[in-house]
């Protein structure tokens, strides 16, 4: 019999006051309030802006590409170091519901899991190796698949890649190496948990890796942990090869006990 694996996938969801240091940092470059939708949509627009600079061969953009790269660099190193402060004074902070999902749905089902996540903190794993060493001594390494503060250069922010015009190689090579190990640990996952991951359909890179950890030859099972476990649901229906019968069930943080079932019943035609 195949040795039950789990993996376990969080988002910012799974942390309180995630988008708190986000916005001081970026706070500053503004003068009304800002809030997280207005942070994703700053952080996007920079984005694109750095991409389109680096494509136009003339002095002009020569100069404009060279202006929003520092600005870039610039703000990651501040949301780094908001980042950093606010774990170390405890502002932020691991929901509760995180840790009840885990031992529900996780440790309950597996001793050996992978820990994936898009938070750039590590509250989570922290977390979550502070329950287990309560009657195991084991420590988590967890996936940072959009970088980490500690090393700000690196962290991946909406609508990136991992291979962008400004990027240096050995920052692309550490980001697609942590991908390739994030979906290659997802494999033998007999069942993934998502807690706190709206799984946006702007990244489209962080779709392909479950998507690909999702397509191998063995039972699973997907839950969703999120308030928009529904709308969540149909974007993991979508990347499920029609191959596959896979279970997708959703759960709301505040009501683990109620189970709803998004799974589809495929024909398993073969792709």
């Amino acid at each position: 019999m195949r040795e039950k694996i789990g993996g376990l996938i969080t988002g910012a969801g799974a942390v309180a006051n995630a988008w708190n240091p986000v916005i001081r940092a970026l706070q500053p470059y503004y003068d009304f309030p800002l809030t997280s939708d207005s942070g994703n949509s700053i952080l996007a627009r920079l984005i694109y802006l750095v991409r389109w600079y680096s494509s136009l061969k003339t002095e002009h953009g020569a100069t404009q590409y060279k202006i929003h790269l520092e600005l870039l660099n610039e703000i990651k190193i501040s949301i780094s170091r908001e980042l950093k402060e606010a774990q170390d004074s405890g502002e932020i902070t691991v929901r509760a519901s995180l840790i009840a999902c885990a031992k529900l749905f996780l440790l309950s089902h597996s001793k050996k899991f992978a820990y994936i996540t898009t938070n750039w903190d590590s509250v989570g794993s922290h977390a979550i190796e502070k329950e287990l060493n309560k009657t195991h001594h084991v420590n988590i390494y967890p996936l940072h698949i959009h970088g980490h503060f500690d090393a700000p250069s690196g962290i991946y922010l909406p609508t990136e890649m991992v291979k962008e015009p400004y990027r240096l190689s050995e920052e692309e090579m550490t980001l697609g190496s942590t991908h390739g190990m994030a979906w290659r640990a997802l494999e033998p996952a007999t069942r993934i948990i998502l807690f706190g991951l709206s799984l946006s359909p702007l990244d489209a890179e962080l779709q392909q890796i479950i998507a690909c950890g999702l397509d191998f030859d063995c039972k699973k099972e997907v839950i969703i942990v999120d308030p928009n476990h529904n709308e969540i649901a149909q974007r993991i229906n979508l990347l499920i090869n029609p191959a596959r019968n896979i279970s997708v069930t959703g759960y709301h943080p505040d009501d683990l006990a109620k189970k709803h079932t998004y799974t589809i019943k495929r024909q398993n035609k073969k792709t």
